[in-house]
């Protein structure tokens, strides 16, 4: 069965910045574990990206677009306010 993940270009460049903050910019051997979560995540429904060798820094939102991302970051500040998920 193969899974299919579209990508838009904001999310690609959003995933290009995590990478290159996350490890060695030069490094090959850095692996991200890409998912796709409903509206029981943090920030809503949408695609989340970890880098594999900081587990403990869960997932993170990646918005479709600079709104949508905007839309999660608000999801996630209420659900932090009303003691929902805990803020990291």
């Amino acid at each position: 069965m193969k899974t299919k993940i579209s990508l838009t270009h904001y999310q690609i460049k959003e995933l290009l910045e995590l990478s290159e903050s996350s490890g060695d910019p030069e490094s090959t051997d850095d692996l991200y574990i890409i998912v796709v979560e409903d509206d029981s995540a943090h920030s809503g429904p949408g695609l989340y990206a970890q880098f594999q060798e900081v587990p403990e820094e869960g997932f993170m939102f990646i918005g479709a677009d600079a709104e949508d991302q905007e839309r999660g970051n608000s999801i996630c500040d209420a659900k932090i306010e009303s003691g929902e998920v805990k803020e990291i």
